[in-house]
This record gives C-alpha cells, structure tokens and sequence, in this order.
C-alpha cells in the first residue's frame, strides 16, 4: 500500500473525529460562567483558615470626589497671586496690589453652585459670579475654579498677564 492511498483512506476517520472534538468544544463553550465557577468552587476541598473581608468599593466613576485645596483655607497664600483655597462663605482674600491694582479680592457669596467676587478699591464696584464654565479675570488677576458644589468650591488664583 502506498502512503498516498493510505492518507485518502484515513482522510473520512480523521474529518469525523475532528468534527466530534470541535462540537464537544463548541457544547462546552455555552455553559454559564457562573455556574462553571461554583462547581469549581464546590469541587475544591473546603478552606481551613477564614477568607479576608473584600476590599471597601471605591467610589463609582460618575460619583466626583470634591478635590482638596492645596492652600485649605490659608487665605494668606494668595497674595502673591498664586494659590489654591477652599471656599465656604464670604472672605476678603489679600492680594498684592502691584500683581492688579487691586488689594484685596471680596469673595461675596459661594452659593448654589456659583461664586460671586468683588475686586477692591474699586470706584465701580464691579462684581463677578462663575460657576464650573466661567471663571473671574480681575486685571490680570484670575480666579478659576477647580470643583464647585452647592455651598463650597475649590478655586486656583493666578497671574495671567
């Protein structure tokens, strides 16, 4: 018999046990993930020492976390015009009036989502109020925010110009 002839006569059983392995496979292939890891789980010899309590859930990525000021609420860091503070209320933050003219910058009102600013002396009283799109540029002095909540935000103050 020669090899040739020999392959084409084996050629039918090869095909039919190939055929059967793929379609175990493919059987296989639809079982339920979690039923598959509970008989693997029920199969395993029981454990001796109790399980560690699973790690506490991290926040979910549509819950923002509310950033922490760099400056807290030290005021003071903001007169040479470059800070990061925390803001509650009203507060006069100093500044260097050489950096804008002004002296101090009035933060009026941090309150439903917006922050409202006064810069000072200002023979026109201009007052100021953003929100997260916005920000207050006060003569090259600006403040912009970094997260704003309903009665609190995080604002940066720095020298534009």
């Amino acid at each position: 018999m020669d090899v040739k002839h020999g392959i084409t006569k084996r050629l039918p059983l090869l095909l039919l046990a190939t055929t059967a392995a793929l379609a175990l496979a493919a059987c296989g292939a639809d079982s339920d993930p979690e039923s598959d890891a509970a008989e693997a789980t029920s199969s395993q010899a029981p454990e001796t020492e109790s399980a560690s309590p699973s790690p506490s859930p991290s926040p979910s990525p549509t819950e923002a976390v509310f950033p922490e000021a760099a400056d807290g609420d030290d005021f003071d860091a903001c007169f040479d015009g470059e800070c990061e503070v925390l803001l509650t209320g009203p507060v006069d933050i100093a500044v260097d009036p050489d950096i804008s003219g002004y002296d101090t910058v009035q933060v009026t009102s941090v309150e439903g989502g917006y922050v409202s600013v006064t810069p000072s002396p200002d023979s026109m009283a201009i007052s100021m109020s953003f929100d997260m799109s916005g920000s207050a540029n006060m003569n090259g002095l600006l403040m912009a925010p970094m997260a704003i909540e309903a009665d609190r935000a995080v604002v940066t103050l720095s020298i534009t110009g």
